[in-house]
């Protein structure tokens, strides 16, 4: 369930022609997790480059598989059927994890690691090819800030730790005061407030075309966050065959059907992120389902990877009664 970070920067950020009555607006950015992320805010108080970066740093320090010596990765190590003891951090990521998971029906599993790696998406390698039976958040068990891992699991958290990232830094912002804010990191946004003209911060959703970048979709974020997952930028090609990075945890293999993309806006970049990544896997018509029941509002495209001419939209229906039926 990896995303790359190309396919993180699906959502390219619209960036307005300046006017004499701007507010003045600071902008701080740098590099994290493999990918970038940039920081819009206006007005006074402020925050520095170093502070947002620290923590970035620290945080990835917890949840990274590239990172050997990191928690997750002594976690991943770590001797089956045995109570581990784990930071409060990490123990939140993954109760919100377990928590998407049973809402997805599976769909979303952070166990799929030794699948990701398998086939070529990952920070570890696998020689064997693993089993559905390898894979399922039902082997890992919380309790408090304790973990219990019934077998030999490998977890990844890339499907939700930027946009949990995401969250992390507008509580740093909120916390020195700063509340009209933008935060990205790979294409995982969250926005509060309004932007240096007082407007709603603007967000382009791209078309999910792997020969060119072309916006498909504008949409004003209002105190909310958006995540996007796609087939249509990381992806393996094998005797003619795309293998696409998005791994079905109940079969342990690579997604073959035509969703290509799926977008959702949430109150929490984290959960828009792992849902994101669970509805490249469900059948249209359930992600849809889930979409009205969380109240989300959630863009899937279908269709043949290169031919334009097959993309077919569905909007979950908050998405459409705000951003289509205008």
């Amino acid at each position: 369930m990896k995303k790359s970070m190309s396919v993180l920067a699906m959502m390219l950020l619209i960036l307005l022609s300046a006017c004499s009555n701007e507010e003045q607006e600071q902008i701080l950015h740098g590099q994290t997790m493999g990918t970038t992320w940039l920081v819009k805010y206006i007005g006074s108080p402020s925050i520095q480059q170093q502070v947002i970066q620290r923590h970035l740093d620290q945080f990835n320090q917890t949840m990274s598989t590239y990172i050997e010596n990191s928690e997750l990765s002594q976690v991943n190590r770590a001797p089956v059927r045995q109570w581990l003891v784990i930071s409060d951090k990490l123990a939140k990521i993954i109760q919100l994890s377990l928590e998407i998971s049973k809402n997805t029906e599976g769909a979303f599993d952070i166990t799929v690691g030794k699948a990701v790696n398998y086939w070529g998406f990952g920070a570890g390698q696998e020689n064997i090819e693993p089993t559905k039976q390898e894979i399922g958040y039902q082997y890992i068990r919380l309790d408090g800030n304790r973990l219990y891992k019934e077998k030999n699991i490998y977890l990844d958290l890339s499907a939700i730790a930027k946009g949990y990232a995401v969250d992390e830094t507008a509580k740093l912002l909120e916390n020195a005061q700063i509340n009209r804010y933008l935060v990205e990191i790979g294409g995982e946004i969250v926005a509060k407030g309004k932007n240096k003209k007082q407007q709603f911060w603007t967000i382009a959703i791209e078309k999910p075309d792997p020969m060119q970048r072309m916006i498909m979709q504008t949409i004003e974020l209002t105190n909310q966050a958006i995540a996007s997952s796609g087939s249509y930028r990381n992806f393996k090609q094998k005797n003619g065959k795309i293998i696409s990075h998005t791994i079905d945890p109940k079969t342990a293999k690579p997604i073959k059907h035509n969703v290509i993309a799926s977008s959702v806006i949430a109150n929490s970049a984290a959960v828009a992120d792992a849902y994101a990544t669970a509805f490249m896997v469900l059948p249209v018509s359930a992600s849809i389902s889930i979409s009205d029941k969380q109240n989300f509002s959630t863009l899937i495209v279908t269709g043949k990877m290169g031919d334009n001419s097959t993309f077919k939209k569905y909007y979950s229906t908050h998405f459409e009664q705000k951003y289509v039926s205008k």
